[in-house]
């Protein structure tokens, strides 16, 4: 299974840009040689980016398989932090799920004056750090 979306779409003069951004490549208990090309290769015949991005966690993998197919690693990104721990739970949320903006309406203990992350240990929640991840770009000529 393969997650495609439209990043952005730029308009500069006449010209359009559309920048996709590969979300989500997985295959379950299947394994099709060269499944994740195939299935590529048919979205930019039919679709006609100009420019597809895609995101690794480097937790789980190297990027060998953009390599292979002609992706060019850009960058590593920063390091993202998890919440978890509320009650007995261990489950991950993501941080974007608290910015400070809305945490007035979650949290039972808001203070304005706190940061984001003052507000979460105040209300018992903890954080974890991933590892980053690798940035690729295909450029669809």
């Amino acid at each position: 299974m393969m997650i495609i979306k439209i990043k952005r779409a730029n308009i500069i003069d006449v010209i359009v840009i559309d920048v996709i951004q590969i979300s989500f490549f997985c295959n379950k208990n299947i394994n099709v040689v060269g499944g994740f090309s195939k299935l590529l290769n048919h979205f930019i015949k039919n679709f006609k980016p100009d420019k597809i991005i895609s995101y690794v966690d480097r937790r789980w993998n190297d990027g060998k398989t953009y390599e292979s197919i002609g992706f060019k690693f850009v960058r590593n990104t920063e390091p993202n932090y998890w919440y978890f721990g509320k009650g007995k739970s261990y489950k991950r949320y993501h941080r974007f799920n608290f910015a400070k903006h809305t945490l007035s309406k979650k949290l039972k203990n808001f203070d304005p004056n706190l940061s984001e992350w003052e507000n979460m240990k105040n209300n018992g929640w903890d954080r974890i750090w991933d590892c980053g991840n690798l940035k690729y770009e295909l450029i669809c000529d």
